[in-house]
């Protein structure tokens, strides 16, 4: 048999010399075991490539010296032997090793870690599905709060009397537009002006509250030409004593909200009504075109407001008491 592990030159080195090299390879193959854990790491066929020697002094009987035959033997058992206990006890020797150290920190994280992935994939799962929850039930609650302020103004809905009733009090009626005449003209479009109504029909409401009377104060709700101003001089449409109108058209909730808060600051025994002008745009495009050159306003300005009207919210503007739709036959 041809050992292709063997060098090509002729080995001359005595039996000494040869032993001392397998004692030496086998003693550096059993620390690669140690260390990497694997048994083949140490094999006689690596301790004799190591060490340069033809594998037949380990296993033949072709030397005369018998002492010399036994001495390779004697490698060839030990290696045997120790192969045997290492396989036997590869668990309580391995452990010991630093390889075998990070190997088992290496399992115990790669565990770790396969247990949080798990666990967040679990999160994820359940995160996900309370988020279609919470979607639905936004979805549920936003269809709730539409039907609860189509019921309220279904059900409160009020059409522009025709007969007369007998009012118990000439309502106060705080309006914006009184203040916008400057020498008999009527200047909706200063600004600053405006702002000065704005100012002075807060302090007529606060004056009004300060009577410590039962109220119930109308909150106007509608674009301009809605028919908010002809609804508040009607006096048999809110047969309430000490009656306040605020005929503004507080088209957004923050609009209505300013009222409240100075509603709420003056601690008033009231009720807060909320009347709701329900106006086709046509037919406030009509009414705008009737009205006096310097009362006109120009049909955008109309357009942009009525499509700028908010909505009662029965939830969100829990400061309304009551709710009144008008819509004109």
């Amino acid at each position: 048999m041809v050992n292709n592990d063997m060098p090509k030159k002729y080995d001359t080195r005595n039996h000494d010399e040869r032993i001392q090299a397998l004692y030496i390879a086998f003693a550096e193959c059993k620390a690669s075991a140690y260390l990497s854990g694997m048994i083949n790491d140490c094999s006689a066929s690596k301790v004799l490539k190591e060490a340069k020697v033809d594998r037949s002094y380990l296993y033949t009987d072709k030397l005369s010296d018998k002492g010399i035959q036994q001495r390779y033997h004697a490698i060839a058992k030990s290696i045997k032997s120790w192969r045997d206990k290492f396989q036997q006890n590869k668990n309580s020797e391995f452990e010991n090793t630093a390889l075998a150290k990070s190997e088992r920190d290496i399992k115990k994280i790669t565990e770790e870690r396969n247990n949080v992935q798990k666990q967040a994939a679990k999160y994820l799962t359940q995160v996900q599905g309370l988020k279609s929850q919470i979607d639905r039930m936004s979805e549920q609650h936003e269809k709730l709060v539409e039907q609860q302020t189509y019921l309220a103004q279904s059900i409160m809905t009020t059409v522009v009397p025709k007969q007369s009733a007998t009012s118990f009090s000439k309502p106060i009626v705080i309006s914006q537009d009184s203040h916008l005449y400057v020498n008999g003209q009527y200047r909706f479009h200063d600004v600053n002006l405006r702002e000065r109504a704005w100012i002075i029909c807060k302090d007529e409401l606060q004056k009004a509250l300060n009577r410590k009377v039962i109220t119930r104060v109308y909150l106007l709700i509608g674009p301009p030409c809605s028919g908010k101003s002809t609804w508040s001089q009607e006096p048999d449409v809110y047969p309430d004593r000490h009656s306040i109108i605020i005929d503004a058209c507080n088209l957004s909730r923050l609009d209505r909200f300013e009222w409240y808060r100075v509603i709420e600051a003056s601690k008033a025994d009231c009720k807060i009504c909320a009347v709701y002008f329900d106006t086709p745009l046509s037919i406030l495009f009509t009414r705008n075109n009737s009205r006096p050159s310097d009362k006109h306003i120009d049909d955008a300005s109309i357009e942009e407001k009525y499509k700028s009207l908010e909505a009662i919210s029965i939830v969100r503007e829990v400061f309304i008491d009551e709710v009144k739709v008008i819509r004109y036959e």
